[in-house]
C-alpha cells in the first residue's frame, strides 16, 4: 500500500511566530530567571529577615518589571497604525 502526499493546496501552513508570541517568551523565560535568582538570593541569606525582605525586593522588581510590560504593550495597543 503506497501512500501518496496530498497536493499543495491540501498542505498545512507553516507554523510561524508572531511578534507577540515571541514577547510572550521572552517574558516567561524572564520571570523563570527572576523565580531562580531570587530563590538562590533568599537561600543564600543568613538570617531569615534578611531572606524575607530579599524575596520581598526581588517580588517588587518582577512585579515592576510584569506592569511596565504590560504598559508598553497597551499603549502599543492604542496607537494608530499611520499609512
Amino acid at each position: 500500500m503506497s501512500e501518496t502526499a496530498p497536493p499543495a493546496s491540501q498542505q498545512p501552513e507553516p507554523q510561524t511566530f508572531t511578534r507577540l508570541d515571541v514577547g510572550i517568551l521572552i517574558v516567561l523565560v524572564s520571570m523563570a530567571i527572576a523565580g531562580v535568582l531570587g530563590l538562590i538570593a533568599v537561600l543564600a541569606a543568613d538570617t531569615d529577615l534578611s531572606a524575607l525582605s530579599i524575596g520581598l525586593g526581588v517580588l517588587w522588581v518582577v512585579v515592576l518589571a510584569a506592569l511596565r510590560f504590560s504598559a508598553l504593550a497597551a499603549s502599543r495597543v492604542e496607537r494608530p497604525v499611520d499609512g
